[in-house]
Order: structure tokens, then sequence, then C-alpha cells
């Protein structure tokens, strides 16, 4: 699991504590705080976790301790980062009050565990348990622009403040 090291700016937004135990009011890059964070899945994996009727996990809650999540505004870049391509996705729209587990902003952490070379990442909200989904407010397809970007949906965009 890839945990923070104790020079790794981070915020926590739930339990007032980054993983590392230090205090995170004053922390460097503090981002304002999201009513909403948007996690990005293709629509085979959110027909599982609606069927299973328990928590949604992802592979990298086992491997990296945490569930990535995205703003809105980071998740357009997100999307064309890591799915170029892919038309069969889906976005979870999570409201940040409903949630159980613990809600950390960080820079953000290759799959591979290593962190982000770049000298001021923007953070990024990282979930460190499984998500409940009864804090999912809403479901939407999450389709491919015509010349292979993402743009966020207009049903989400009408619902985000």
């Amino acid at each position: 699991m890839a945990l923070p090291s104790k020079t790794t700016p981070h915020w926590c937004i739930s339990g007032g504590r980054g993983y590392n135990g230090a205090s995170t009011a004053k922390t460097p890059q503090t981002p304002p705080m999201e009513r909403y964070i948007l996690h990005i899945l293709d629509e085979t994996a959110w027909q599982t976790a609606q069927a299973s009727g328990a928590d949604y996990r992802v592979e990298s809650l086992d491997t990296q301790g945490f569930i990535h999540f995205s703003t809105a505004a980071q998740m357009p870049a997100t999307a064309q980062k890591h799915y170029a391509g892919r038309a069969d996705l889906r976005l979870l729209e999570v409201e940040v009050a409903k949630l159980h587990a613990r809600l950390v902003y960080e820079p953000p952490v290759h799959p591979d565990g290593r962190p982000s070379s770049s000298p001021n990442p923007d953070l990024f909200p990282h979930l460190y348990g499984a998500l409940n989904l009864d804090a999912v407010r809403a479901v939407v397809d999450f389709p491919i622009n015509p010349d292979g970007t993402f743009s966020l949906p207009p049903a989400l965009l009408d619902g985000l403040d």
C-alpha cells in the first residue's frame, strides 16, 4: 500500500488528520472543499457493484490502499490520461458528506506506487476505504468526444455547484 511520506503535502477532509498522523489544518496546497467528487469506471464494474449490494471496491484499494477520485475540474484530463479511446465509461458523482471512509487530498500516485514527479502536482481525492453506495448521488454515461477527448457530461454539469 502506498502511503504518503511525512513530507508529502496532503489534506484530509474527514478525520482531521492526514494518513501519517500529522495535523492537516494548514497543509500547503490545500484545495477548496468539494461537495462532490467523481470516479470513473466502466459499465461492467458498476453493474457488478450494484449486483453485489456491498460497498464498491477496486483493485487500487488492495494495491495502493485507496480508491482514486477526481474533482470535476480534474476529470477530463484524468480520463484522457488513463482511459483514452474508451467508449464504455461511466462517472459516479459522489457526495463527500456521505462517505464513511476517510477522504484525503494528495498528489497523484502512479499505479506502480511511484509518487508524482511534478514539483507542484494537483491534489487528488483518495478514499481510504470502500465506497459506500449510498454516497453515490448520480451515475452518468461518460462518452468520448468525436475528437477523442473527454468533457464532463451536461447531466453532471447541471447538478454540480
